[in-house]
């Protein structure tokens, strides 16, 4: 079954699946929440399925991963937010420019 990699907590980076790559992620930029992940690319049980998340802006302390069914595409962007929430999440988040 085709499933989604969430990445709540990380900041930026990309992502690979037993050596592919399932793309990037900066959920600052947004609004992509999810990374979709087809189902043939896990290997089948007994055999160990090989996930890197490769992380530019430092390891989170509080950051999870896990698969979902739904994808989520509706996120924050620094796009959709005042001026005053894009400040608080660029500085929580990445420190380049998103413009």
């Amino acid at each position: 079954m085709d499933t989604f990699l969430r990445l709540d907590g990380w900041r930026k980076g990309l992502a690979f699946l037993n050596g592919f790559n399932l793309g990037r992620y900066w959920p600052v930029a947004g609004p992509q929440v999810t990374l979709y992940t087809p189902a043939h690319l896990f290997k089948p049980y007994p055999e160990s399925n090989n996930l890197i998340v490769f992380e530019l802006e430092g390891f989170p302390s509080e950051s999870t991963v896990q698969f979902v069914k739904t994808h989520v595409l509706n996120g924050t962007t620094p796009y959709n937010l005042s001026k005053t929430s894009r400040k608080k999440m660029l500085n929580k988040g990445s420190k380049q420019s998103l413009y």
